[in-house]
């Protein structure tokens, strides 16, 4: 939009929202629609030729803005000329509709009929400007709304937190509870594979072999290689034992003692066999031709 107060020579300088001055009427308006034959529309719905349209001067654009302001909270109705330099954000008053204040939000297409911030249609008749202590309540209404909302936001947020901490205690909970419960099936694998020592060894005792395989055998035992030999053997050979093969309880046991007897032995095997094999190995492998398969 100018402001150098001159003649607008072409329809296609002025943008919808600018305002302009009609030379006959010496009234400013603002345009809402242009169209093809050299003629602007004015929020009035009003047609206006381009010849007869001028800029406003810069002191006229400030006088019309200073106005414009002064009156939006003097609380009394709403004419044309304020109609049309209304903008969005501006306050206002629908009188036919219990005196509440709206926002406008922008013009309608039907002449002197505007749209609020809700999407209702308000006609210049039934429009005023708000009064100051209006404007005030207004805007401590909608203060406190915002706060109420921030407020509920917070708290919705609170509980959410709450909830998180709730779930977190108990997935640690069901950590700790199903961690304890592993730890004494550990517990009882290591006292089952102590407490069978003593009848092995007794029933050693009492067979054919030589007194020195014997004794090797149960000093062999009270070391960890032996100890992991024993858990093994005894977790393998529980499945077989018609008593203890179908309870759930003697089936996990087995298992904690097989598991016992690898982690100990094999560790063993991996230090004794694997470690100085290690390189040969990777060589070995690195050799060997492979081949992703189809799918």
């Amino acid at each position: 939009m100018r402001t150098n107060g001159l003649g607008i020579c072409n329809q296609y300088d002025v943008a919808i929202g600018d305002l302009f001055i009609n030379t006959c009427s010496g009234k400013i308006h603002k345009c809402r629609d242009i169209t093809v034959n050299n003629i602007i529309v004015d929020t009035n719905g009003n047609k206006n030729v381009l010849i007869n349209c001028r800029w406003l001067t810069q002191k006229e654009y400030e006088d019309y803005s200073k106005s414009s302001n002064f009156y939006k909270t003097n609380g009394l109705a709403i004419n044309k000329l304020q109609f049309e330099s209304m903008v969005i954000g501006d306050c206002f008053v629908n009188v036919k509709r219990s005196d509440h204040i709206f926002v406008f939000e922008k013009y309608s297409t039907d002449p002197g009929v505007c749209k609020d911030s809700n999407g209702d249609r308000n006609t210049l008749k039934n429009m005023r400007w708000p009064t100051v202590d209006e404007i005030r309540r207004y805007n401590n209404k909608k203060l406190t709304n915002n706060n109420k909302t921030k407020k509920e936001e917070n708290k919705m947020n609170d509980n959410k937190q709450i909830v998180k901490n709730e779930t977190a205690i108990q997935v640690a909970y069901n950590t700790v509870k199903s961690d304890g419960t592993d730890a004494a099936w550990r517990v009882a694998a290591k006292q089952a594979a102590k407490s069978v020592k003593a009848p092995v060894v007794a029933a050693l005792q009492r067979t054919t072999l030589p007194t020195g395989v014997v004794g090797f055998f149960v000093s062999q035992f009270d070391t960890d290689n032996g100890e992991a030999v024993l858990a093994f053997v005894l977790g393998t050979v529980m499945g077989y034992v018609p008593q203890l093969g179908t309870d759930p309880k003697f089936i996990r046991l087995a298992r904690e003692l097989r598991v016992l007897g690898m982690d100990r032995f094999l560790s063993k095997v991996a230090d004794v066999m694997l470690n100085p094999l290690r390189e040969q190995l990777v060589e070995i492998v690195k050799a060997i031709p492979f081949e992703t398969p189809a799918v």
